[in-house]
């Protein structure tokens, strides 16, 4: 029930007394309704002003951002051929085009070895054995007891020999078993044996040991020795040989490789080797052959950094470099330096002659000449043999890269050239000089190289150029402000330019976003006089102003250069509307041909005139209506006190309103009960004279 109605009024009396209270009432809520459409009309306003705030929010955004000189920085990049590198580019990198060759990718250092028909197959095969007890002499300790027979075979497979000797009366001596095996019919192999014993002393015991080995001094399974029943006195073994190997410049890796260790076991010591330096060793199948099963020795990083040099191999396996092979020209002689190298013209040692091949047949001989000097160190003359090498070949127009190092593991010199020729020759038996004998290079027929191909390490030219680098991805030290990646052989270019499409998306966005706030105060600051009704913002001409002052700034000059002063150089264009519009074709020219005039338009100077820019401009009159306290701020609060203060009065007016309605209708409840009395009254009254003129007419 609403406050001031009761649903029974007017029963009693006949009369509308509701329908007259409710038309009291309504015509004391005029006041009331009167602020509720006042307020309605604030928060439409208010809803405006937030609307409107958007907008120049979005742009201020725009316009901050082509305040900021870092915008303007942006860089893209293209590469003519994808299938050679990649690239992307740094921030503020200076625009250029460069010529870019990829003369080959870096690649891991790695050796292959020998085939095996099975991974279980031996890589080293004992061919000698050595009794495991010593004794004091050779002629009187019996080691073979009287009729004890000793067992021994020689080769493999089929052709597997068997000689088997018997102590003689008394037992027989190490000298003895020596001359049984030499007489024994078993071991005849024509005018031959096909075993040799002989005793030798310990140097560490100063016992007498026996040993037994092929009479060929052969390797492999064909070559094969076993003691298959030794005597009791003493057992029988072969000596472990040793792999050995270098990876940079780690120390020599050396592993003691028992006798039938297999293919399988040898990977797996390796691997597992707590000493190994970053190589990773695996079995490969070649699928070709009675021998298919290689050990491949890999370097688990790329580049020269990370060359395998086997330094020691196994008889039973022998290793060949994959990748990387002929890269370097390595003395033949160690080098010694108990006493210093003296290079001097006046000793003829100091000239090297070369020739060089790029592709097109070797060059006349070049003549490096090493600087006199008394050289203390490999290293010392290592660094003087590679000033010499590259000044020549500059010198005659080649410019190559030379890198020439002392081995510290093997005491050899070692020659090498970037990669970018397809042969080296060096006249090691060019008469008139004998560096080659200094530097160790004593043989006349090791005088080529092939370095193409043969580097690990990647090879890149750029603008003539060569460069090498130890990896293929992430190279960010061969053109400025690029990171590259490596992918392929094959010449491309590199182009770098400025990257403009985030500021012309900021400069349309200052338009789209401009008519986007004229619509919106033209669409809400007139008088409707077909509806009658004020606009939200008819009242408001802090905001109806801001129109007039966007399109002053629009006029605005600045003087910072000469070609583009106001934002109508660069295609905007006022509509008979007052809207603004763009002609992109004015604007891509500019961009195009005045970049930098457009960054000193919108970023002003600080140099000399110090020129404001307009981003600092229009973001500076944007924000005097976004910002905290603005002008749209200061309306908005403004238009909450009021809403504010109408909530207040509509609530204190209803409640006013209602008590005095509920007084009235409990009035109007008493006003029927009286008039309900008095019409019971009248009625008692009207049936009495009723009666007695009815009495009378009767009589």
């Amino acid at each position: 029930m609403a406050t001031g109605t009761i649903t029974s009024l007017g029963i009693g009396s006949s009369l509308d007394l509701q329908g007259i209270l409710d038309s009291l009432k309504k015509a004391d809520e005029t006041s009331i309704n009167l602020k509720k459409e006042n307020k309605t009309n604030l928060e439409a306003t208010k809803n405006e002003f937030n609307t409107i705030n958007a907008k120049f929010l979005t742009m201020k955004t725009s316009a901050l951002a082509l305040s900021l000189g870092s915008n303007f920085l942006d860089r893209s990049v293209s590469v003519s051929s994808s299938t050679v590198l990649s690239a992307t580019i740094a921030t503020g990198t200076d625009p250029g085009a460069y010529s870019a060759t990829v003369n080959r990718l870096t690649t891991s250092s790695s050796f292959k070895s020998t085939g095996k028909a099975a991974t279980t197959n031996s890589v080293h095969v004992p061919t000698v054995q050595k009794s495991a007890n010593g004794f004091a002499d050779t002629t009187a300790a019996i080691v073979l007891a009287e009729d004890e027979v000793m067992t021994m075979t020689y080769g493999y497979g089929t052709n597997r020999k068997t000689i088997s000797i018997t102590g003689g009366a008394g037992g027989s001596t190490l000298d003895g078993i020596v001359s049984l095996i030499t007489g024994d019919s078993e071991n005849a192999n024509g005018a031959s044996t096909y075993l040799t014993a002989t005793t030798y002393q310990d140097s560490e015991t100063s016992l007498w040991h026996l040993q037994i080995a092929p009479t060929s001094g052969g390797t492999g399974e064909n070559n094969r020795v076993m003691v298959t029943y030794p005597p009791a006195t003493t057992g029988f073994s072969a000596d472990p040989a040793t792999f050995s190997y270098t990876m940079g410049d780690s120390d020599v890796i050396s592993l003691s490789v028992t006798a039938d260790t297999s293919l399988a076991n040898l990977v797996t010591q390796i691997n597992e080797d707590t000493n190994n330096p970053g190589v990773t060793a695996s079995i490969i199948n070649t699928g070709s052959g009675d021998s298919p099963y290689r050990l491949l020795l890999t370097a688990d990083a790329a580049g020269e950094a990370s060359r395998i040099v086997v330094t020691g191999q196994l008889t039973d396996l022998a290793m060949t470099e994959v990748n990387g092979s002929g890269f370097t020209m390595e003395s033949d002689a160690t080098l010694s330096f108990t006493s210093p190298k003296i290079i001097r013209e006046s000793d003829s040692n100091n000239d090297i002659v070369f020739q060089e091949d790029n592709g097109s047949g070797y060059t006349s001989d070049i003549t490096a000449t090493i600087a006199d000097g008394v050289y203390q160190t490999g290293s010392e003359l290592a660094a003087a043999v590679e000033t010499a090498l590259e000044t020549a070949s500059a010198a005659y127009g080649s410019s190559k890269d030379y890198v020439v190092s002392f081995n510290e593991n093997t005491s050899k010199l070692e020659i090498q050239e970037a990669g970018t020729l397809t042969y080296l020759k060096m006249r090691w038996d060019q008469a008139g000089s004998n560096a080659r004998d200094i530097l160790g290079f004593t043989d006349n027929t090791q005088t080529i190289i092939t370095p193409a191909g043969s580097s690990l390490n990647a090879s890149i030219t750029v603008d003539g150029v060569e460069y090498q680098r130890t990896k293929n991805t992430g190279i960010t030290d061969v053109i400025s402000g690029a990171t590259i990646s490596l992918i392929g052989a094959g010449a491309t270019t590199v182009n770098v330019t400025e990257d403009t499409s985030a500021i012309k998306e900021y400069i349309t966005s200052l338009i789209t976003t401009f008519n986007d706030i004229i619509t919106e105060i033209d669409a809400n600051d007139d008088y409707d006089e077909e509806t009658q009704i004020w606009g939200s913002l008819a009242k408001t001409p802090s905001i109806r102003s801001a129109k007039d002052i966007l399109l002053t700034l629009l006029g605005t000059e600045i003087t910072a250069n000469d070609t583009i002063t106001t934002y109508f150089d660069l295609g905007f264009e006022i509509n008979k509307d007052g809207s603004i519009s763009l002609d992109e074709s004015v604007l891509d020219s500019k961009i195009t041909s005045s970049f930098d005039d457009i960054k000193t338009f919108f970023i002003g100077t600080t140099a000399g005139t110090g020129v404001t820019g307009m981003g600092d401009l229009l973001n500076d009159q944007v924000k005097e209506y976004t910002q905290s306290s603005g002008l749209i701020d200061s309306e908005t609060d403004a238009l909450d006190d009021r809403i504010a203060r109408l909530e207040e009065q509509i609530e204190a007016e209803t409640e006013r309103l209602d008590k005095r309605y509920e007084i009235m209708a409990q009035q109007f409840v008493q006003l029927d009960s009286y008039m309900r009395r008095m019409e019971s009254q009248q009625n008692y009254v009207n049936q009495i004279f009723s009666a007695t003129k009815d009495s009378s007419s009767n009589s």
